[in-house]
């Protein structure tokens, strides 16, 4: 995901999460998070990155072309086998993900999602993306991953 921006940058989803087991806060406050944020603040970025953050609903929505308003399939339907989903790169190297058609597997371990900013319903509850494919919400309490965005200049980028 590279959105080209007017202001000559790009803003990139990472393909991989940069932690995992992180709970929201200690509310679902869908525009805060006193525990997901610092950990994408914590990391030592390259000088060039201009900012950082957490994908927002919208992103996902504009990437998606639906409004995100129930669980769902990306691709509106479960998807087996590698590489059979068109959205598979938003939940690759997760946890058993190839059953749900991502094209990177992780075998084991505890990456099964991670969290999206956004009004998923009111105060109660938070966006995730899951391992398997869809967009579900969660409680503040629930484990979950980080999967940072990036804003870089589109200079950095040989022509």
């Amino acid at each position: 995901y590279a959105e080209d921006n007017i202001n000559n940058t790009y803003t990139m989803i990472l393909d991989h999460n940069i932690s995992n087991g992180v709970t929201w806060g200690p509310d679902s406050v869908a525009y805060t998070s006193s525990y997901v944020y610092p950990v994408v603040n914590s990391i030592v970025w390259d000088s060039s990155i201009i900012s950082t953050g957490i994908m927002s609903q919208s992103d996902l929505e504009s990437i998606t072309g639906r409004t995100l308003s129930a669980k769902s399939y990306f691709d509106g339907s479960s998807r087996s086998g590698t590489g059979t989903s068109a959205y598979s790169w938003l939940y690759d190297y997760t946890s058993e993900c190839i059953y749900s058609g991502c094209n990177y597997n992780l075998s084991s371990g505890t990456t099964k999602g991670y969290w999206i900013v956004g009004n998923a319903c009111g105060s109660n509850c938070v966006w995730s993306v899951e391992k398997n494919g869809t967009i579900d919400t969660h409680g503040a309490g629930y484990s979950s991953g980080v999967r940072p965005v990036i804003v870089v200049p589109k200079s950095i980028f040989a022509n």
